[in-house]
């Protein structure tokens, strides 16, 4: 009694709150200071997920943030004053791509691009183990990819809706293929000005090599080099969830089922499937 953290159909993030004011309630990380509440993210929109969950002894709160965020699934930063922002999936960040655009002629001095396919899954099934399924699916992925099937499992049983969040979450992740770029590009361009024009979740436009086509592409990391002659080089990355995509189902999966395990299986014959260049 008094060690045991039993929540019953809350939002994710308010889970989290829960377990943070805890702590600093103890005295730990007084400084850190949400900007988001029990029911309503940092945009001031009502979060729409919720969970019946007990949380386990021992974990800490940066992983336990990571686990509630990917269960939205939403976005989270932490901003200069330890200010802490969470949102709604969009909510985050600013769509400035049709002002803030590097184009490959002398305002990008690298780019390299990753684009990952074998992942796709546009059909869900998702179990409990006892025998509960409930289906997930996107038709349009379904016409642009061809029929591609995933499966997800929890190993502790659990309630139907519950289950569907999972493969709702599941699909959103993977129906369509992860694509990652970094550029390199100067800090102090004209309207291009790093953390004045644009920030860490902001969409911004990024010519094709075509020098035709416009990307518009999040920033989701943003780190400065000096060399020895003091130039200074931002490098970007940008719509980066290749990297992300497996540790955020993880967590999800551990958060809402237990000792849960996913698995995407391609359907037979996905190897052929016509797919964009």
């Amino acid at each position: 009694p008094g060690l045991i953290n039993a929540y019953s159909s809350v939002p994710n993030m308010a889970i989290f709150l829960d377990l943070l004011h805890q702590a600093q309630r103890r005295g730990c990380v007084p400084f850190i200071l949400p900007q988001f509440t029990v029911t309503t993210d940092s945009a001031g929109s009502p979060w729409t997920d919720t969970a019946s969950l007990t949380v386990d002894n021992g974990g800490d709160l940066e992983t336990q943030l990571q686990a509630s965020i990917a269960a939205v699934p939403g976005d989270w930063v932490m901003q200069p004053g330890f200010q802490l922002f969470a949102g709604n999936p969009g909510s985050l960040g600013q769509d400035v791509s049709s002002t803030v655009i590097f184009h490959q002629s002398g305002q990008m001095m690298t780019s390299e691009r990753l684009r990952v396919r074998d992942q796709i899954a546009n059909y869900i099934v998702c179990s409990d183990g006892t025998g509960n399924l409930v289906l997930a699916e996107d038709l349009l992925s379904g016409e642009e990819w061809g029929h591609r099937e995933g499966y997800v499992e929890s190993s502790s049983p659990t309630t139907t809706q519950t289950l569907q969040n999972m493969a709702n979450a599941a699909l959103r992740e993977y129906k369509d293929e992860q694509t990652s770029r970094t550029i390199d590009v100067p800090p102090s361009l004209p309207a291009r000005r790093v953390f004045v024009d644009y920030d860490v979740g902001d969409w911004i436009g990024v010519q094709d090599t075509n020098l035709y086509d416009i990307e518009t592409l999040r920033v989701m990391t943003i780190s400065a080099t000096v060399d020895q002659s003091e130039n200074v080089t931002v490098e970007l990355t940008l719509d980066s969830r290749i990297m992300l995509l497996s540790e955020l189902m993880n967590n999800l999966l551990q958060k809402i089922g237990a000792s849960a395990a996913a698995q995407v299986l391609p359907a037979p014959g996905a190897a052929a499937t016509k797919v964009k260049a």
